[in-house]
């Protein structure tokens, strides 16, 4: 469903999805908030919710890439992450954090990254401030992807994937 702003109702229609040549192209109509937001009100975390047809975003952002992402984690929907190549190109750097301050403790959160071409990974290692020790993440790779579990998140963790 969709939110319709002339009418102010919510309308059946949700958007569309293209092929051009090699490309996609996926339209969504808006963001429907879980909690709207009065126009005059201060933006605060109280309106800092998944919007009502988050998981049609997710959806076409995965048909758009070919389910071909650089990246996935399977973990509740209040953790974020972000993936950055170094520099120097020797390591992917991976940031987890927690946003579920309820449940401060997520655990086996499932990996799958592809890396650079021509690239391997050497070695994964889990950083935290957390107050547990790092640790080295066993590896696996299958399809292209190289995957591994970040046994436990509190708040956050920096993963550091070596490559060579």
């Amino acid at each position: 469903m969709a939110w319709n702003r002339l009418t102010g109702r919510y309308s059946e229609y949700t958007g569309s999805k293209r092929e051009i040549g090699k490309g996609r192209i996926v339209y969504i109509p808006e963001l429907i908030p879980s909690i709207p937001k009065p126009p005059a009100a201060a933006m605060s975390s109280r309106f800092w919710k998944l919007p009502v047809n988050s998981n049609e975003l997710i959806e076409s952002v995965k048909w758009a890439s070919g389910n071909s992402l650089s990246i996935n984690i399977e973990a509740p929907l209040t953790v974020t992450m972000e993936l950055n190549l170094k520099e120097d190109k020797s390591a992917l750097i991976l940031h987890l954090l927690n946003f579920d301050s309820r449940n401060p403790s997520v655990k086996n959160i499932k990996v799958d990254v592809q890396v650079p071409e021509g690239e391997k990974v050497t070695k994964i290692t889990v950083l935290t401030p957390d107050g547990r020790d790092n640790l080295t993440a066993k590896i696996q790779y299958q399809w292209e992807l190289y995957e591994f579990i970040v046994p436990q998140l509190s708040v956050y963790n920096l993963v550091v994937i070596r490559l060579e």
